[in-house]
């Protein structure tokens, strides 16, 4: 309702097309059912509001969907684990790059010394709190305690349903920046967390 009240009292600039029009004249226009529709309709073209918007969490005065670096800044989750007997292993990542409207996964898994891989990739559409990607996911039970990962039944036949248990609190490691002369190649600060796993 506010989004509906707050956009039909301006009149909007369209920069791509160069074109102005007032928005109260196009509802005037439109039946009161679907006002509201292009209202939402026009506030999400124009917006990069996100879901993760709502938390107190922001790091620049910008929405969340715009990182405060450059083009190929990332956020990654990578899981590892093994049986104690050592015969399986297991990996998982998985990537959300904002500026480049991305998020990808993958999955890899070791059994009876045969490594097993899925990939999966989608476009991001700025919303980083959906963390799937294809039939792989993470969920967050508990923030730097309790972590979930699955992989839904696919064509390739790899599927799991783990989840993951801090042993002790994680490590932020050293900031990590390599140049080529001026320019910065990478910028990251990783954190570690040893963990026990079931599933």
């Amino acid at each position: 309702m506010y989004a509906l009240q707050f956009v039909s009292r301006y009149r909007a600039i369209d920069a791509g097309a160069g074109i102005a029009f007032d928005l109260d004249a196009l509802f005037v226009m439109l039946s009161q059912k679907r006002r509201r529709k292009a209202a939402i309709k026009i506030f999400r073209e124009r917006s990069m509001l996100t879901k993760a918007d709502e938390y107190p969490i922001h790091q620049t005065p910008e929405p969340i969907a715009y990182s405060g670096t450059d083009r190929n800044f990332y956020d990654r989750y990578f899981f590892n684990g093994y049986t104690k007997d050592g015969s399986q292993f297991f990996a998982a990542a998985l990537g959300v790059y904002p500026h480049l409207n991305v998020m990808d996964a993958s999955f890899c898994v070791v059994h009876e010394g045969v490594q097993h891989n899925l990939h999966a990739s989608r476009i991001l559409h700025s919303e980083r709190l959906n963390t799937k990607v294809g039939p792989i996911a993470v969920e967050i039970i508990e923030p730097l305690q309790s972590v979930r990962l699955l992989v839904d039944e696919n064509e390739y036949g790899i599927s799991a349903n783990l989840t993951f248990h801090a042993r002790a609190q994680p490590i932020e490691e050293p900031r990590f920046i390599t140049r080529n002369g001026s320019r910065a190649m990478m910028d990251v600060t990783r954190l570690t967390q040893n963990i026990t796993w079931e599933g």
